[in-house]
Formats: C-alpha cells, structure tokens, sequence
C-alpha cells in the first residue's frame, strides 16, 4: 500500500485552500506537471522540516519562487538530512525554526500569508499540539501559496476491503506492527 498521500495540519484558515501537499507536489514535478502556482517570483511557505519538506522547499526555489520554510523543531533536531538543510539555506531557502503556525490569513480569492509565534518548545498531548509560545513574538509572514509537509498517510479507498481506524490507517492484527486484520494483507 504506502504512503502516498499528503498531510495537512489542522490550522486556522486552512479551508481557505491556496495550499498543496509536499506529496503531491512532488509527484506532479516528477511528472512534468508542474504546479502552476509555483513559479518565477512567487512566495511560497513550507510548513514543514523533514527531507520531504526541503525537498518541496528547494525544488520550489529551482522553479524561481522565494522561499520561507516553517518547522517545529529547533535547526540541532531538525528531522532532516544535515545536508538537505544546507543545500536550501544555500540555495536562498529562508529557513523559521522553532516556530509555530497559527493562522493562514487571506480569502479564498487571495492569500495574505501566514502568522506565526516563536517558541521555546513544543510537545503533543491528548489536544495535540501544546507550544510554548514566546510572549510578544507574533510575525506575520506574506506568502502566495502554501505546500504542507508534515508527513505522509496511507491512501486507502473504502472499497479496496481493508478495515480502517479512525485516522485512515490499516487495523493491525493484535501483535503485530505490519500485518492487516485482512489475512495476507500486510
């Protein structure tokens, strides 16, 4: 099966649209397709810090668009290569560690950007997120578009004969970590 589909977050402003995953963006360049809002001069905010995430960062900066990525996580833990890190700061990839993401801003006719807080660090708990925000440091950064990378799911469709949880995963056969309630499914 994999994972071949995108996440998004849950984030305020969100259905205001403006935004893809870093999955299927990817996969769209991959094929030719490229994303026609991602171009020469546009700004586009990744929301994101694993190699999937520089990766979308730094294929977007090759397309000619100005880039911000946005990440969790302090640059020493970042999820990402070392050397994914350097090559987009090189290649002009504007790089807003230990953050967190509050509110897409715009319409549905325009994007305005995205605010932000800084944070001293972050865990989840049963809500979810829980960012200790730094008082006072609230940005707003203009953006164009935006592309998610916060991981990938499994893209499963209802009628494939699988059982599937609440989140859209497989339900595991008790005891296992691969293999699907369905026998010979793993």
């Amino acid at each position: 099966m994999g994972t071949t589909g995108g996440k998004t977050a849950v984030i305020q402003g969100g259905e205001i649209g403006h935004a893809t995953t870093a999955v299927e963006f990817l996969h769209g360049v991959a094929e030719g397709k490229v994303d026609p809002n991602v171009h020469e001069g546009a700004k586009i905010i990744v929301l994101g810090g694993g190699n999937v995430a520089f990766d979308a960062a730094r294929t977007s900066a090759k397309l000619g668009a100005k880039v911000s990525m946005f990440c969790l996580e302090a640059r020493a833990v970042m999820l990402a290569d070392d050397e994914e890190i350097d090559g987009a700061i090189e290649e002009g990839v504007e790089l807003h560690d230990s953050t967190t993401n509050l509110e897409i801003i715009g319409t549905e006719e325009k994007l305005e950007g995205l605010r932000y807080a800084d944070i001293t660090g972050f865990k989840f708990g049963p809500n979810g997120l829980e960012a200790d925000i730094i008082e006072g440091s609230e940005k707003i950064e203009k953006g164009d578009y935006f592309i998610f990378a916060m991981g990938q799911k499994a893209v499963i469709p209802d009628d494939f004969g699988i059982e599937k949880n609440r989140f859209g995963f497989p339900v595991m056969k008790e005891g296992t970590v691969h293999e699907t309630v369905q026998e010979g499914i793993f």
